[in-house]
């Protein structure tokens, strides 16, 4: 099958039921070819090959330009997808010339949004230093549907422009392009490649020369790209690590489950699950942002040192599979399994290690940034009481639901946040709570600190 075959079985079933939402991008890719389809509310559609040696580029747009219906090689449309635009008001011939699929469907707010055409621009200006359109030419809904390279692209050249934050140009704000260091998380900046909102990323390599199992490999970070690694995970891999594969939603079963939580999450949804990959991530993701300048170099050396063996790797673990694959394919599956999760596993034990580190010693001499983690809310039960501090100043400890409360003497009470199972920390101000327990798995006390007084109080026993 082709990538060609996938467009049309997805053009029949858009021509039989449509689409019911108000528009999609989908990207198709095989061996030797590569098509955008782009879908928007009812049945209209659009395709487009990808040419020779172009590279597609599309954000939170359509980004199909000038469309040619009767050129059957490199399009495959919907029927009236020129004459309802017309029909509705978007496209006049006389007026508009050859027809604009992106100008004529997409609102105007995507289409010329800097938040979207910016992303396209910084992306075009990476792939060829001579792209001639400017950052503010861009707004105008002018951005080409792809460009062509100015040298042939390497997986480092793609890693690299997904981590990209504008350094280098005048839509850079974190001061890296100014001082040459970075003053705030180039996070910060609107509508980055690499942003705040960037949970996976995903590159697929793809060789037509090797079995699908073998030769196709998707490369994949989790949270944002410039802190994460980029992972290989292969196609013939048929298990994921329980790490990776753990999320809040894997606990429901039923569609009615599903959609009640994904529109009314429980609160400790949001809490980072330490077990889980997306957790340790996400939580290296935060202390990283707290002190970016700080740190950054020496996240990036420990993901570079980690890649460079990956690609080390690489030709040797293909070249073991294939010879397998040629002998017994249930036991080259296994071993791109054991590969696989290897290399997802080491990747894990790396963001722990620098979580480690930055914590012990690259925050030294800076004000520490706390971030709550997931625990089991049962080790909740054995803090709740009253503890004493011989001071005329009591204070309780109160679970309600699955989240834990301090409350003082005066009636003030504020939530209280895990950093580990033991040691707990408010929000709103700098005050953390150390639980301590005697030989008998018991609580006894906890200490409160705030800022540079300790508190200690005592629990009472009955």
């Amino acid at each position: 099958k082709t990538a060609r075959e996938a467009v049309l079985i997805a053009a029949k079933l858009l021509d039989q039921y449509g689409y019911n939402a108000s528009g999609r991008n989908l990207n198709i890719v095989g061996p030797h070819e590569a098509w955008q389809l782009q879908m928007v509310r009812g049945k209209n559609y659009v395709a487009r090959r990808v040419q020779e040696n172009e590279v597609a580029i599309i954000a939170n747009t359509f980004s199909i330009r000038e469309v040619d219906m009767k050129d059957k090689k490199n399009f495959i449309c919907s029927p009236t997808l020129i004459s309802y635009a017309s029909k509705r008001g978007w496209y006049d011939p006389k007026k508009d010339g050859k027809f604009d699929f992106a100008k004529a469907y997409a609102p105007e707010r995507n289409h010329k949004s800097p938040g979207n055409t910016h992303r396209q621009w910084i992306m075009a200006k990476l792939l060829n230093k001579n792209f001639p359109i400017t950052p503010e030419e861009s707004t105008n809904g002018v951005m080409p549907v792809a460009v062509k390279a100015d040298r042939k692209l390497s997986l480092r050249d793609i890693m690299a422009i997904f981590r990209s934050h504008y350094e280098g140009t005048s839509l850079d704000k974190s001061g890296f392009t100014r001082d040459k260091e970075y003053k705030i998380t180039p996070h910060k900046t609107p509508s980055n490649i690499c942003n705040y909102g960037t949970h996976r990323t995903t590159i697929i390599q793809q060789r037509s020369w090797l079995p699908p199992a073998v030769g196709t490999v998707t490369w994949r970070a989790l949270d944002e790209p410039c802190i994460s690694g980029f992972v290989p995970w292969y196609l013939g891999a048929t298990r994921i690590p329980e790490e990776f594969r753990k999320a809040p939603e894997s606990l429901y079963t039923t569609k009615r489950d599903l959609l009640d939580f994904h529109f009314k999450a429980p609160v400790e949804t949001w809490d980072l699950d330490m077990e889980t990959a997306s957790g340790v991530f996400t939580h290296l993701g935060r202390m990283v942002d707290a002190n970016y300048g700080s740190v950054i170099d020496y996240v990036k050396s420990q993901w570079q040192k980690f890649e460079d063996q990956a690609f080390a790797l690489q030709p040797v673990v293909e070249k073991s599979a294939l010879e397998l694959y040629n002998k017994d394919k249930d036991l080259a599956h296994e071993y791109l399994n054991l590969y696989t999760a290897s290399q997802a596993i080491k990747s894990l034990k790396t963001a722990k290690s620098m979580l480690k580190t930055i914590k012990d010693q690259l925050w030294r001499g800076y004000k520490k940034i706390r971030v709550a983690i997931k625990v089991d809310p049962a080790v909740f039960e054995k803090f709740v009481g009253k503890y004493i501090t011989g001071d005329k100043e009591d204070f309780y400890i109160l679970k309600k639901g699955n989240r834990l409360y301090i409350r003082t003497g005066r009636g003030n009470q504020y939530e209280l946040f895990p950093e580990s199972e033991k040691f707990y920390f408010l929000k709103i101000a700098n005050v953390q709570v150390a639980f301590q327990e005697n030989s008998e798995g018991k609580i006894t006390k906890f200490i409160l600190y705030v800022d540079s007084r300790k508190i200690e109080a005592e629990k009472e026993t009955r």
